[in-house]
């Protein structure tokens, strides 16, 4: 199945932009697959390439939140899983998942495996990880794309500093986070400690020099 995914996706595996590369999507394959987790739920489809790999990983129902699917993608992500056989067993959520998630908590939904790709702002991000992990199962984990964001390393840290109940993983993809709940939320409701993250922030300021030294020469010319 990963060969037949190959034939119909074209992705460099170079860490450019945020675009899920082939490394990347094959490790998150083998991390659903080893784990056996079958029920699966992401947050941002796209084209479908990290949706494609999980979905070959469990030959299960995959439900996928992304309200950009006919707007930005012209719904190629569903072309690409006609083509693959998988739009039968692909439940897509066509709404934010603002909006999408609070439901699927509301109806009772649990995962095995969340992956979380969606809008990048910090805020965003934490919400989607709010109401994922409350659906999350005992020893399921949540997969979160571009840690090199200061959003998302902030979750990151918040997680660390907060969540008792989940240990953060390592992944040998410099581009993903990897939490696996272990136990229960015991937090008082006046519970929280601090996070900062100076790290992302020295990234995202090299980043960002890298990008205006690079428009500066390219003016000059």
């Amino acid at each position: 199945m990963l060969e037949k995914i190959k034939q119909h996706y074209t992705i460099s595996n170079k860490e450019i932009g945020s675009i899920v590369k082939y490394s990347e999507a094959e490790y998150i394959y083998n991390l659903v697959k080893t784990n056996n987790f079958k029920t699966t739920l992401e947050v941002g489809f796209g084209l479908g390439f990290s949706a494609s790999h999980i979905m070959a990983a469990t030959n299960s129902t995959h439900i996928a939140i992304d309200p950009f699917q006919n707007k930005r993608f012209g719904n190629d992500g569903i072309e690409i899983f006609t083509k693959l056989g998988l739009l039968d067993t692909l439940q897509l959520i066509t709404d934010y998942s603002h909006f999408a998630l609070p439901q699927l908590l509301k109806e009772g939904k649990t995962f095995d495996f969340v992956f979380i790709d969606g809008d990048h702002k910090f805020d965003s991000v934490f919400v989607d990880f709010y109401f994922c992990e409350k659906m999350l199962n005992h020893n399921g984990m949540i997969v979160f794309h571009d840690a090199w964001t200061r959003s998302v390393s902030s979750v990151k840290s918040y997680i660390r500093n907060n969540r008792k109940d989940f240990q953060i993983l390592h992944s040998p993809e410099k581009r993903l986070v990897v939490v696996r709940k272990i136990g229960t939320d015991t937090r008082s409701w006046l519970d929280f400690s601090s996070f900062r993250n100076s790290l992302s922030a020295y990234i995202t300021h090299s980043i960002t020099r890298y990008k205006w030294r690079k428009r500066m020469k390219k003016s000059q010319k």
